[in-house]
């Protein structure tokens, strides 16, 4: 009898393990759930939308004699943040609701440091993000018939552009930043 509770000991070890190991295959970490199409579809619109809007920027100061900006992925990400904030924080102005300015923003969030810097921004509701060639020509022709935001469209000392534009069902905001970086030697 002395080899009894061994013997339990160790058929109960070797249940333990084999129960566990059987456990420990089956068991997989969470996946985390892939972005619904309808998500991605709307992700990739707004994007469109954004690179209309340079283009017709560009488009719109090559018919005035100006030079093209160049694009910048860094002051677009600093865009469409700003116009992420504005959706979620439920205003819509150049100074935010922390009393930050555009250049504030700018200095803030973007290197290297700009000499000037402008924005102009958009607001929207009932707009349909997948009217991406409309909603950006609405966009872009808005600006122009204001004559502050078409001031920053074309600026003869602006020299590159960032632009983002974010959703939330049909409303909609947009903002474009202009800055002026130094020449390079």
């Amino acid at each position: 009898m002395k080899n009894g509770p061994k013997l339990f000991g160790l058929a109960l070890g070797v249940a333990l393990l084999c129960g566990l190991s059987t456990a420990w295959g089956q068991w997989r970490p969470p996946r985390s759930k892939p972005p619904s199409r309808a998500v991605m579809r709307e992700f990739l619109q707004l994007k469109e939308v954004e690179q209309l809007i340079f283009r017709f920027t560009n488009e719109a100061r090559r018919q005035h004699g100006l030079p093209s900006l160049d694009q910048d992925r860094e002051l677009s990400r600093v865009a469409w943040r700003y116009s992420a904030d504005m959706l979620h924080r439920r205003f819509f102005s150049h100074t935010n609701p922390d009393g930050l300015s555009p250049r504030d923003r700018v200095l803030s969030d973007y290197v290297p440091r700009p000499l000037m810097v402008g924005e102009n921004l958009w607001s929207g509701s009932g707009a349909d993000p997948g009217e991406t060639r409309l909603l950006a020509r609405i966009i872009v022709d808005g600006w122009m018939a204001s004559p502050g935001h078409r001031r920053n469209l074309l600026h003869p000392r602006y020299t590159h552009l960032g632009v983002g534009v974010a959703a939330f069902g049909r409303e909609v905001r947009a903002t474009q930043l202009f800055v002026t970086l130094p020449s390079r030697p």
